[in-house]
């Protein structure tokens, strides 16, 4: 079995699916052809360990997908995978182009200015269509940070951080 560390959370299982055992799964990945290729994922509870499953199909509906998984095939049993984590091991992951990032990647990172003021670390990531805004908190307060490269000047997932160029009148209050 995968490491625990080394499984990147990929979706959320939401609800069942029907009576035959397959569950809605929010997925938390843009790309969405990464999921039709799976093979297994594991799902888990917030502190149990990780189940393996075959991953029989994929289908869309939606924003959801649907999954249906070996050794699920009940709605007792879809039931019991609702708000598990489904995950695979990071290797399993496509790489993307230069300059492009998973939302794991990003999450996390501190964001700095380029003169080196701190601002927070990235908790949560919106799209918006025409690009992601990063949501950095720091204590009480929390700024939006549009991930736009006349914004973003560079992003060290090394040195855990991402040093923008705040445009004038961005985090004014």
């Amino acid at each position: 079995m995968e490491d625990r560390e080394e499984l990147i959370a990929v979706g959320k299982v939401v609800k069942p699916q029907g009576i035959k055992g397959e569950v809605r799964v929010l997925p938390l990945l843009e790309q969405l052809e990464e999921y039709a290729r799976l093979d297994a994922v594991y799902i888990a509870h917030e502190g149990s360990e990780a189940a393996h499953y075959r991953v029989e199909a994929v289908r869309r509906k939606g924003r959801i997908l649907v999954f249906r998984l070996s050794a699920c095939s009940s709605l007792e049993a879809a039931q019991r995978l609702v708000g598990g984590t489904v995950a695979i091991p990071r290797s399993e992951l496509k790489d993307l182009p230069p300059d492009h990032y998973y939302s794991f990647e990003i999450e996390g990172l501190e964001v700095v200015s380029e003169e080196g003021h701190y601002f927070g670390k990235v908790v949560e990531i919106f799209p918006t269509g025409s690009n992601d805004v990063y949501v950095v908190r720091a204590d009480t307060r929390e700024l939006l940070v549009p991930a736009i490269h006349q914004v973003i000047t560079e992003i060290d997932l090394k040195e855990g951080r991402i040093v923008i160029r705040p445009m004038e009148g961005l985090f004014e209050e």
